[in-house]
């Protein structure tokens, strides 16, 4: 139902009500996240920001759930498996967020909000970059530290700057393109899109590739025009 956003809400809500009545053990808790994970990202269709954050949050509250003893196993297993409903999650708010114009917090650098996802710079977003709380910037830490966290490539002894080799390509994904996100500087950010369209095309994921081009595009455009040629069009 791609082209009926609201009929779709309405059966997602339903499914998740009739998942609350008679789901029983992990499998049903998993299957209710991504039910829940989905109605997020239909509230975006919509332009219902709010009420998408929640669904993400109360999904990211369901990996929270698990017991830290159970913690090594579920490691070992997303590193096999690939990428899951949580960590999607994670990646879908943090997006959100930075694209509200909220920042990471960085020691020293004047760019401190994603150069691909800021929005225009109207009166209306400058206030709200103004009124960024020191609450939001944790959570937006704690959010690329749980995404980038299988991620050996930052360690004294690599000297790699993709995601590690052992991880699926869903999981290679997730890591640059979250890295992309959060990076400082733009040379990184083209660096680690680059990465995770690398991912894309072993995923064949159609859609994780066209958002990635997007924001590469976007990227491009806020470089010099004599970059580009020089990218491009060496011969020009």
């Amino acid at each position: 139902m791609r082209s009926s956003p609201a009929e779709a809400t309405t059966h997602l809500l339903s499914a998740v009500s009739t998942m609350r009545k008679f789901s029983q053990g992990e499998e049903g808790e998993a299957f209710m996240a991504r039910l829940v994970l989905n109605l997020g990202l239909i509230h975006l269709l919509k332009n219902n920001e709010s009420e998408a954050e929640r669904c993400f949050e109360a999904v990211i509250a369901y990996s929270a759930s698990t017991t830290t003893s159970t913690k090594p196993s579920r490691t070992k297993e997303i590193v096999s498996s690939g990428a899951t409903t949580v960590q999607l999650a994670e990646l879908s708010l943090l997006s959100l967020k930075l694209s509200q114009g909220h920042t990471l917090p960085h020691s020293s650098s004047s760019i401190t909000s994603s150069p691909m996802l800021s929005r225009s710079l109207s009166s209306n977003s400058i206030v709200r970059q103004s009124q960024v709380s020191s609450t939001i910037s944790t959570r937006l830490q704690t959010l690329t530290r749980s995404l980038t966290s299988l991620d050996s490539s930052d360690s004294p002894s690599s000297s790699s700057s993709s995601p590690n080799s052992n991880l699926t390509p869903s999981l290679q994904f997730v890591i640059s393109f979250t890295k992309a996100l959060t990076s400082k500087e733009i040379t990184k950010s083209k660096s680690n899109l680059s990465n995770a369209l690398n991912a894309t095309s072993k995923m064949s994921a159609n859609h994780a590739r066209a958002l990635t081009l997007a924001l590469l595009a976007n990227l491009f455009e806020q470089t010099r025009n004599t970059e580009v040629s020089t990218n491009f069009f060496p011969d020009a």
